[in-house]
């Protein structure tokens, strides 16, 4: 056929001329595919004309190609028809196989090859994104934002950076993704001196996926368009449309995000405009994924195809241009369903990241929160978004970098979590200053000769709660704040540092006087360098949006705990049981295995357990892919350890342990008063090594599921998706749950649900880009949960109790005290100064913020300007 003679020839001569022949004829043939073969009788003519002159010399000519254009130059207005609006773009990866150093000069030499390229190129336009590396710049380079505002205000440099970088969507939460664009606008709208509204557009190339919700996140933060890569490949324009209703535009890049300016750019072009209905397409253009960016070749050959005749009409142009022209496509398809999942490995790699990640967007939640409650402060959290919003990159939070990238996130959050540690610090001890604690303290209680004030200093608390300190004399009132807006009910533990009176006849009681359930972990205090703490279990019902307060004080009986030399209890010689009534726990005396776990008598899982997987590693890329598993070996020859079983008025469970070949693993569980949840808390001392040949060692734990739905339910910033069972992770926030159990992780996001069981994975040890990362001591908290209430459970496991001791003082505010409302209906994400963001997952209604009445649609996300 003359076809495949002609892709002969074009592997053979690659001189300009040839080229120039390819590029041209390549796009007709396609042009002609698209018209049905319309123009097959020009085109043969030119195929025998070119095989017969290649056979005869061996390669083209100035002449021949130009003879061959005029023989076809009657297609010239067909070929002419489409235009491609060419920027150029440098994809710049933010520490990813490289630490911030490189990203810095990277980012300078960048620009400047732009800079030099558009101050010698006068149509040249480009576009770069994330905030992020424009904040580097106008830091280390000052030089280079002022030569970029030049081309910024003339339309040549497009800033696609609403968002601070190209982040992850799947695994941040909605303050973080919120954040990704607020905090960006600001700082870039700042530093270009431009309405922070031009930022409409967000450019996500290689982030790994789209949750349902995403659109809903993108239409709140007045993002108009989309341009992203990976993800839904059944289209290339689509509005993708949340399930409240909310959409936005959105481009797929059909080819790829990288690459040269080739001969054969635009044969994409005819087919791509006639599948979409427009006669605009895109070429995003630029080499490397280091910096770099376009080329002189890449310009020069663009001014040289300009000239072709036979190719589209090729202009140089914004990403707003084309999308201005593709918002103008009838009948758009709409796309309403999510884009996942992409890398199933970067759910779990890296555990330490993710862990500080969930510790930080916590701790900030709640922080803003108990700022914006502080009228007499102001507060500034700029240098935590600085800090940490930047490991949400792509290939940051999803654990697919290097050692130096690690380190360099793992520090950020050190940073950020100081930041929040001290304003949170700071707002709690005003808020609670206002308290008038001598309704609830008696005046003998007041003992100044006591070393408990400026007790913790230098404590180590992995929770970010620094507002510990200031206690003295033998009672002790705490004020409990709930940043939730529904009432909470629960065992809170609290540190009472340097107790001198007799512990064992401590109660606590609430601000009413009432006594409530409660334990001391232990009659011995912790010593830490000439002071002492107990830690005390108090079950305390608290007001949504608010606090209460209770004190502890001693009575003439013992109360707390029966007296030394141990207050355990001696371990069950049959299975362990543990039972506060609604949840009953079964583990086997021998594997200690969870044999049976049941709600109200109702058995909901069966066969719980930690198991060892190794995975195949032949493919490669391992930090993104979960290979093939070769081997699953259930932990065993577990231990209880001796004396930690106990069962008191708030709290039972028990210690096991074992070692695995070269690790060791310590599980504590427990069952809280009144709780529908079974809490582990898992400490891994983990050095089972990967290799090509062995393959990636991973840890997870597995439990049994009786109702065995078709669908198991994820959730996501925004709301909950379903997804059908499938023997391979899925990606969470923070659960799955199918019926009435499931399975809650803090910093950890790969769940799975195979119909017969549900598994969360702890750590798997990658072998690139890192090698072996995970090697270390690791702790991990998660719970199997029995209750389909999924928004309370989240935010109940997610967003802790905070508490501070309180002096012996008078105040305006009584011992328990509700600040503002949030109907409890709704699923409250945030409050701040300036705004409450809160969802919708009933039927649509009016409900109460802040004393405004707001509808809501359901599942719809609103931000709501206070």
């Amino acid at each position: 056929m003359l076809i495949n003679r002609y892709e002969e020839i074009k592997k053979c001569s690659r001189n300009a001329y040839a080229l120039r022949l390819y590029g041209q004829l390549d796009y007709l043939l396609q042009l002609n595919n698209v018209n049905k073969g319309k123009f097959d009788p020009l085109l043969l003519r030119a195929l025998k004309e070119i095989i017969n002159f290649y056979n005869k010399e061996k390669t083209f000519t100035n002449a021949f190609v130009k003879k061959i254009e005029n023989s076809l130059m009657s297609l010239q207005s067909e070929a002419q028809k489409y235009t491609v609006i060419c920027i150029g773009h440098a994809h710049i990866d933010v520490n990813w196989q490289w630490g911030i150093d490189e990203t810095v000069n990277i980012t300078a030499s960048t620009f400047e090859t732009m800079l030099y390229l558009m101050d010698n190129y006068q149509d040249f336009t480009f576009m770069q994104s994330q905030g992020y590396l424009y904040v580097l710049m106008a830091k280390y380079r000052p030089d280079l934002i002022k030569r970029i505002k030049k081309y910024v205000k003339e339309g040549r440099w497009e800033v696609t950076a609403s968002t601070y970088v190209e982040n992850d969507n799947n695994m941040i939460d909605m303050l973080s993704s919120n954040l990704q664009f607020k905090y960006s606008k600001r700082q870039v709208a700042e530093i270009f001196d431009i309405s922070d509204s031009a930022l409409d557009l967000d450019f996500e190339p290689d982030t790994f996926g789209h949750h349902r919700y995403r659109p809903e996140i993108l239409v709140n933060n007045d993002i108009k368009y989309v341009y992203h890569c990976r993800g839904s490949f059944t289209t290339s324009i689509y509005q993708f449309v949340a399930p409240s209703g909310k959409e936005v535009l959105v481009f797929r890049e059909p080819n790829w995000y990288l690459g040269f300016i080739e001969h054969d750019s635009f044969t994409y072009v005819p087919a791509f405009c006639s599948e979409n209905g427009t006669n605009f397409a895109l070429k995003v253009y630029g080499v490397g994924d280091h910096g770099g960016g376009c080329t002189v070749r890449d310009l020069n050959r663009l001014y040289d195809m300009q000239k072709w005749p036979l190719m589209p009409h090729i202009k140089f142009g914004t990403l707003h241009d084309f999308f201005k022209e593709i918002e103008k496509v009838p009948n758009i398809k709409k796309i309403d369903y999510e884009q996942n999942c992409v890398f199933t490995g970067c759910y779990s790699s890296v555990y330490e990241i993710k862990k500080q990640n969930a510790m930080v967007e916590s701790n900030l939640k709640k922080a803003m929160l108990w700022c914006a409650l502080d009228d007499k402060h102001k507060y500034s959290f700029d240098e935590a978004f600085h800090a940490y919003l930047p490991t949400h990159f792509h290939d940051t939070i999803t654990g697919s970098n290097v050692k130096s990238a690690i380190d360099f996130a793992l520090g950020e959050y050190q940073i950020a979590l100081s930041n929040i540690g001290a304003n949170k610090a700071l707002a709690l001890k005003t808020l609670s200053q206002k308290i008038d604690s001598t309704k609830i303290y008696s005046a003998a209680a007041v003992e100044f000769d006591n070393i408990a004030i400026g007790a913790a200093g230098g404590y180590l608390n992995k929770k970010n709660n620094f507002a510990l300190s200031l206690g003295y004399g033998k009672e002790r009132a705490f004020a409990i704040f709930n940043p939730s807006n529904f009432t909470r009910d629960e065992v809170i533990d609290l540190d009472v540092w340097d107790y001198y009176g007799d512990v064992t006849k401590l109660v606590a009681c609430d601000a009413n006087g009432k006594e409530l359930p409660f334990s001391l972990r232990q009659v011995h205090p912790f010593f830490y360098w000439y002071h002492n703490c107990h830690t005390v279990s108090v079950k305390v019902k608290v007001p949504a949006l608010g606090y209460t307060t209770v004190l502890l004080k001693e009575k003439d009986k013992l109360t707390a705990l029966t007296p030394d030399p141990n207050p355990r209890i001696s371990l069950p010689k049959d299975d362990i049981v543990l039972d506060n009534g609604i949840v009953k726990a079964i583990f086997d005396k021998t594997s200690l295995n969870l044999n049976s776990l049941l709600l109200n008598g109702q058995e909901l899982a069966t066969n719980g357990r930690f198991e060892l997987v190794v995975e195949d590693a032949s493919e490669s890329m391992t930090a993104w892919r979960i290979g093939r598993f070769k081997k699953i070996t259930p932990l065993s020859n577990f231990s209880v350890i001796p004396g930690s079983y106990f069962k008191n008025d708030v709290r039972q469970g028990f210690s096991y342990r074992t070692t695995f070949n070269n690790s060791e693993i310590f599980v504590h569980v427990s069952l809280d008063k009144d709780d529908a949840s079974l809490k582990f808390n898992v400490g891994l001392r983990f050095y089972e090594i990967g290799s090509l040949e062995f393959g990636v060692p991973m840890l997870r734990y597995v439990v049994e599921n009786s109702e065995k739905p078709a669908e198991a339910i994820y959730n996501v910033a925004g709301g909950f998706t379903k997804r059908p069972a499938k023997n391979q992770n899925q990606v969470a926030l923070s659960l799955v749950s199918v019926g009435k159990l499931g399975i809650f992780g803090k910093g950890l996001h790969g769940y799975r649900y195979d119909k017969d069981s549900l598994s969360v994975t702890l750590i798997r040890n990658s072998l690139d880009p890192a090698v072996n990362p995970e090697l270390g001591d690791h702790e991990f908290d998660f719970r199997l949960l029995l209750t389909s209430n999924l928004v309370k459970a989240h935010e109940v496991y997610t967003n802790e109790l905070d508490h501070i001791l309180l002096t012996y003082q008078k105040g305006p505010h009584p011992l328990e005290h509700t600040f503002i409302s949030v109907d409890e209906k709704l699923q409250l994400h945030y409050l701040t100064d300036d705004e409450v963001v809160v969802t919708n997952h009933g039927p649509a209604e009016e409900f109460m913020v802040l004393n405004k009445k707001v509808h809501l649609k359901k599942d719809e996300t609103k931000i709501i300007k206070r």
